[in-house]
């Protein structure tokens, strides 16, 4: 299984982007399988289309939902999980990578059963017209993911 990673520190639109990811995909046809958890603003579930299946998580923050999210991962064949996390000093952090044996999508590892490819959010720090600088900000890294995963090796869309 493929992992695309979003980190950041708190406040960086991690759980933004997850979200309008998932969004993104059941808008290109994907539908929920199962939901985990939800909130007003958080997301544990499994979107399926073609018979691909995706774990999407935004919570991340404590063990009770990353051994949820394992759960998820070991009842089922899942070909992504889309997942937000914070930055290498957070201690969730590094028990998730542990819990779900991860390592980094490179040239020696580019077929890894558990490989993951990282994108990192940053704050914006704009004084003026913040909301829309984080708007804009938020829309240009959904895009990029979007085009990370239409292609190899996740082509989901």
């Amino acid at each position: 299984m493929k992992h695309i990673i979003i980190s950041g520190t708190q406040d960086t639109g991690k759980t933004t982007v997850v979200i309008r990811l998932k969004n993104l995909l059941i808008e290109k046809g994907y539908e929920i399988k199962e939901i985990k958890e939800e909130s007003e603003q958080d997301f544990l579930g499994l979107l399926y289309k073609n018979e691909k299946l995706i774990l999407v998580n935004s919570f991340s923050d404590t063990e009770y939902y990353i051994r949820k999210a394992k759960e998820l991962i070991e009842c089922n064949e899942i070909h992504i999980m889309i997942t937000a996390i914070r930055n290498n000093n957070d201690s969730m952090r590094s028990y998730m990578m542990e819990k779900l044996n991860l390592s980094f999508l490179d040239e020696q590892n580019e077929n890894g059963i558990n490989s993951y490819m990282e994108i990192p959010l940053a704050k914006v720090t704009k004084r003026y017209d913040k909301e829309n600088a984080i708007e804009w900000y938020n829309k240009k890294i959904v895009n990029l993911i979007s085009t990370l995963i239409s292609n190899e090796p996740y082509k989901l869309i």
